[in-house]
């Protein structure tokens, strides 16, 4: 991917409309935002390693009431308690095949053809 390319070929609202349908989906409603991404991913990085150093880095944060803004969002953790049996369930199906997705996403770049497989995977149809 060159520098010049963007990660998300599409508009801020084509993304937010395939990220509620995406939850619509799995039963969940429009409570969950795309902002929410990075606080989760800060909370599951800090339950497994935990080691805030480390984390500010990965982040690219220098403050730590910062780093302390994105952890308070265990409770949006504790949130996906209160889904439906199935919506945890498909929760937990997607984070099993999230790695295989990850690398086809990444051979998919190194072969130039990145913005097709988005098209694909994200179509709003």
């Amino acid at each position: 991917m060159q520098r010049t390319e963007r990660l998300w070929p599409f508009s801020q609202s084509a993304y937010r409309r395939r990220f509620d349908k995406l939850l619509s989906l799995v039963g969940v409603t429009r409570y969950y935002t795309p902002g929410g991404l990075r606080g989760g991913g800060a909370v599951r990085d800090f339950v497994i390693n935990g080691d805030i150093a480390n984390l500010m880095w990965k982040m690219r944060i220098r403050s730590q009431s910062t780093l302390a803004h994105y952890l308070q969002e265990v409770v949006t953790e504790q949130s996906l308690l209160r889904l439906p049996t199935s919506s945890r369930d498909i929760f937990k199906l997607l984070a099993r095949i999230f790695p295989a997705l990850r690398l086809v996403a990444i051979a998919s770049l190194k072969a130039g053809c990145a913005k097709p497989l988005v098209q694909v995977l994200f179509s709003s149809e």
